[in-house]
């Protein structure tokens, strides 16, 4: 999703053909503090992909987050509450 001005898309790929997964994104500012979560549960794949999961920029309060450098930690599960987690950053430009 980098670097992006107003709204991203966070897409991937993965290894569990045709699942539900569920997903969720936390995401911190450069400091390490927490500004959002992202839950979706139960997504149809499509094969070995999901469909892109649209964020706004917005705060869990609702405000947009300043430009800056922020991290994101994506968590996919699977219906066996096996699970896998990675970390990256990203950039807001307003």
């Amino acid at each position: 999703p980098n670097p992006f001005k107003d709204q991203t898309w966070f897409t991937f790929r993965h290894n569990q053909f045709d699942g539900d997964l569920s997903v969720e994104i936390d995401i911190y500012n450069f400091y390490g503090q927490h500004v959002r979560t992202i839950r979706h549960s139960n997504l149809l794949t499509n094969g070995y992909s999901i469909e892109p999961i649209l964020w706004d920029g917005d705060s869990d309060g609702g405000s947009k987050l300043s430009p800056g450098y922020y991290f994101y930690k994506l968590r996919v599960s699977n219906e066996k509450e096996q699970y896998t987690e990675r970390t990256q950053k990203m950039i807001i430009t307003r």
